[in-house]
């Protein structure tokens, strides 16, 4: 019972099934906490801090130097027309080659956001490298950036989630910067999905 009052007090809710267990009489030292628990607001959750504002401050790209548009594609099974393809929006696909491979294609992308930027390497505190076509354990993509930019004082690591890769990296980016030890951060994407899709498939 007294866990309880101390959970109810510090704004936690629940229930548990079943008839209540006996309880042993508070403690001095579960009165001394629950008493500092309803002099800080009682039961009443305090309002969260406002987030901190932040700031894009660069964008870089890159696209393998081989492209090939829609009409050089070999036909699909089952058939679709050219301009059901052109619904899509895409117009062009990248054909990444044997030398374009994850690692390249984010260092080449992560330099010209970083120059853009007018930041340092060295001055980022992460970095966060989403991909899912090349997945590697031991290491991740995203050490071996950091160690190719030479992001000395950054920690690394790679996350995997396909189409929504980028999104949920600036989502942990978002959530890292709400911590004042962490100041500025890269978040990069990078997949070669011809190596995982089928030629003629409608991907």
């Amino acid at each position: 019972a007294a866990l309880k009052d101390l959970l109810h007090a510090g704004g936690f809710r629940f229930a548990m099934p079943g008839p209540p267990p006996t309880a042993a009489p508070p403690s001095a030292l579960e009165h001394d906490l629950l008493a500092r628990l309803r002099a800080h607001g009682g039961s009443h959750r305090k309002p969260r801090c406002p987030l901190a504002d932040l700031f894009m401050t660069g964008l870089g790209t890159y696209l393998p130097q081989r492209l090939v548009a829609n009409h050089e594609l070999p036909a699909l099974d089952p058939p679709h027309s050219l301009a059901d393809m052109a619904k899509v929006g895409v117009r062009t696909r990248g054909i990444a080659s044997d030398e374009e491979d994850v690692l390249f294609m984010a260092l080449r992308a992560a330099e010209r956001a970083l120059a853009q930027a007018e930041v340092s390497a060295d001055s980022l505190d992460f970095l966060i490298l989403a991909n899912w076509t090349e997945r590697r354990y031991v290491p991740d993509f995203a050490p071996r950036v950091q160690q190719a930019l030479g992001a000395r004082r950054a920690f690394a690591f790679d996350i995997g989630c396909a189409c929504a890769g980028f999104l949920y990296g600036l989502t942990l980016a978002h959530g890292y910067l709400q911590n004042p030890r962490f100041q500025r951060g890269l978040v990069l994407a990078s997949d070669r999905s011809t190596r995982r899709v089928r030629p003629r498939s409608r991907a």
